[in-house]
């Protein structure tokens, strides 16, 4: 049983004119029938990608953010500084 699909080119389009010309001097039904064929083992190909990148992906569970306390300024250390003119952990411990 054959099954026949037509296809409709507006020649008054540049890029469905171009169409025509491209595939006037082979089979239409050829033509498309391997374009078919292409299409269809690079959606297998796709989809077998996929389920393997699925496969190696790892199972994680996604728990709730963790909460954090807010930090009292007070209570962060501060930077040590210091002046020439002020005592130094060096200065303190001189050994002279």
């Amino acid at each position: 049983m054959k099954v026949i699909k037509s296809v409709g080119f507006n020649a008054a389009n540049f890029e469905e004119k171009a169409m025509l010309e491209h595939f006037s001097r082979r089979s239409f039904s050829k033509y498309i029938k391997q374009l078919i064929r292409e299409d269809i083992k690079r959606s297998k190909a796709e989809k077998a990608l996929k389920s393997k990148e699925k496969e190696t992906q790892p199972d994680v569970e996604i728990s709730k953010p963790v909460e954090h306390t807010p930090v009292n300024p007070q209570t962060v250390p501060q930077p040590i500084t210091w002046t020439p003119d002020s005592v130094s952990p060096v200065r303190k411990f001189n050994f002279k």
